[in-house]
């Protein structure tokens, strides 16, 4: 897959998108969406446009399964382990290119399952007019950040869905925690709640409201985690917009389950 990356260019930032493009195409297939339903064909080089994507083989599995605590808290940034300037809490520290694979953040399991629905499965259920990338122009931590965009306005009844993460959080009754997430509103606006549910029960969603997304400055919004979980383990970890104008462009700088009270 790397040696492909200089195929739209050799300028390091087009390389960077080409790479993870490609990545993208070979694990959820080449529309970059794992519902929509590309048939395997015998001989098909990936990665490509036209390639079904390892998805239709092997079933997603976590690596995110720790017990949250005082000192193990699940926090991405979305940070990638490179970028051409390293940024922290919003500002630049090193203005210079850089590379650290050992500091890249868990990232997204599916890249992208963007639905109508909670965990849709049918193509019917994917919209064209919202989409998730990467981006190296801005971060809260590190050099690169999630950037979501919405081209047509959506009222409060209409939802996107962006299936983020595959998870197996235990969630102890008695202990409490928060739901955290930081962004910045590039254009536009969108109410903004996590979507997530409970294992044996991964098709009924439980919903986080956080609130709506229209800060232009890096913006941090937090909720107790719903005692729904209570005795649970949390098994999908993902977002839903509604209330979104058009063209709204959104970026996503953290993602957060924490122990409350703990400063990590």
């Amino acid at each position: 897959i790397w040696g492909r990356a200089g195929e739209e260019g050799n300028d390091p930032k087009v390389k960077q998108a080409c790479y993870l493009k490609k990545c993208e195409q070979f694990f959820t297939g080449g529309t970059q969406n794992p519902v929509n339903n590309i048939s395997v064909a015998a001989g098909l080089c990936a990665p490509s446009p036209k390639f079904h994507g390892v998805n239709k083989l092997v079933m997603a599995k976590s690596a995110l399964s720790w017990q949250v605590n005082d000192y193990f808290p699940f926090i991405s940034y979305m940070n990638l382990g490179n970028g051409k300037f390293f940024n922290n809490e919003g500002e630049t520290t090193f203005d210079s290119e850089w590379y650290n694979i050992g500091m890249q953040d868990h990232l997204p399991t599916w890249r992208w399952w963007i639905t109508t629905s909670y965990m849709g499965r049918t193509t019917s259920e994917v919209p064209s007019d919202t989409h998730a990338t990467f981006t190296f122009d801005d971060a809260w931590f590190g050099g690169s950040c999630l950037k979501l965009t919405f081209d047509d306005a959506l009222g409060s009844r209409a939802h996107r869905f962006i299936q983020m993460y595959k998870t197996q959080f235990p969630i102890a009754a008695g202990d409490t925690y928060k739901l955290r997430v930081r962004y910045k509103a590039l254009k536009g606006k969108a109410n903004m709640s996590f979507a997530m549910s409970a294992e044996g029960a991964e098709g009924t969603a439980i919903y986080q409201d956080m609130g709506t997304m229209s800060a232009t400055e890096w913006t941090v919004l937090e909720q107790d985690l719903t005692s729904d979980f209570n005795n649970k383990v949390i098994a999908q970890l993902g977002m839903r917009f509604n209330s979104v104008d058009a063209g709204t462009e959104i970026l996503i700088g953290e993602v957060a389950l924490v122990k409350q009270g703990v400063t990590y």
